[in-house]
């Protein structure tokens, strides 16, 4: 039993320190922001990455940071990853679609059937939310069926029912997040975050050249093999690109 005490105070100790630390960092990295010290506040923002902790709010500090040092490519990514976190979130759009204006390769934007299924419902309202309606209305169900079980028997066939019907909204709306979550999670999207990617008809750079992506391009990952990736750009351009020239978001 002590040593369970034990391990129990070592785990909340740590969890503590490292929660201190990362506000620590966080205020570090707002400091320097407001000081015009951006690449200063970069290495807090990605140090607090480290300690292995992520947030939509982080993400787009981050990527305001990069956008101030002119680094187009990171400062994409980084308002993907926070989009990708909270799709809804309007501030976030805006700067990303600002960052993109900046990028080179405006004209080989991907596709609609590239994008990511279900964005403009995401939009709206994400996977997560709707997890959470669907556990407020189970147990909203259960409080009506409880409430009205000593009533009157018409009344207790009527909260039956309304009980059972909210359930099965539910489960409808749990079955649909999961389905939303899932579809998002498969499609793996990247951004090129080196200066220029050439991209090939075959894993290997002795081949042919298809188009030469600049940094900030978003980019659908297909398939890897080895230190290169298959990557669909729109419905004319595919072909594969060095890893190490994007990052997946």
């Amino acid at each position: 039993m002590k040593k369970l005490v034990l391990i129990l105070c070592t785990f909340i100790s740590c969890g503590l320190s490292a929660n201190a630390n990362i506000e620590v960092l966080k205020d570090s990295a707002e400091s320097f922001y407001r000081q015009g010290k951006y690449e200063q506040s970069t290495e807090k923002w990605e140090a607090i990455l480290k300690e292995d902790f992520h947030s939509p709010e982080l993400y787009a500090a981050l990527g305001n940071a990069y956008y101030k040092q002119n680094k187009i490519g990171l400062a994409i990514l980084n308002y993907e990853r926070a989009l990708k976190l909270a799709p809804g979130d309007a501030d976030v759009k805006d700067n990303l679609e600002l960052a993109n204006s900046k990028k080179t390769d405006k004209a080989l934007s991907s596709s609609p059937n590239l994008k990511e299924p279900l964005t403009e419902l995401s939009a709206i309202i994400t996977y997560d939310q709707l997890s959470w309606i669907a556990i407020f209305l189970m147990l909203t169900a259960g409080a009506i069926i409880i409430f009205t079980r000593f009533r009157a028997k018409e009344n207790r066939k009527m909260g039956f029912l309304t009980g059972l019907g909210l359930n099965l909204l539910a489960i409808v709306l749990i079955l649909f997040a999961a389905f939303q979550k899932k579809n998002t999670d498969d499609i793996l999207a990247a951004i090129v975050t080196s200066p220029s990617a050439q991209i090939y008809n075959e894993p290997s750079s002795s081949s042919t050249r298809v188009v030469t992506l600049h940094e900030g391009s978003k980019v659908v990952i297909a398939k890897t093999e080895g230190d290169w990736l298959k990557v669909l750009i729109n419905e004319e351009f595919s072909g594969w690109v060095v890893k190490s020239s994007v990052e997946e978001i």
